[in-house]
């Protein structure tokens, strides 16, 4: 659990993400049948964060819902 919070902190502080985008792409990632299976550690997140969050919002400018919590 400290791992993942050290990634999502260099995501939020290094890589200057806002909070609000890393919350939205986090659980979309946790709720795509696909992408759970590649997020299993923050790092995980961090590399592929840009890739999630594009399919985060084509999911929701298609209807599938919005990803906030």
């Amino acid at each position: 659990l400290a791992q993942w919070a050290d990634d999502i902190d260099k995501l939020m502080r290094c890589d200057n993400q806002p909070y609000d985008l890393v919350k939205v792409a986090l659980v979309f990632s946790q709720q795509d049948d696909f992408w759970r299976q590649q997020v299993r550690s923050g790092a995980n997140l961090r590399k592929h964060y840009e890739k999630i969050l594009v399919k985060a919002q084509e999911r929701q400018i298609k209807g599938g819902g919005t990803y906030k919590v």
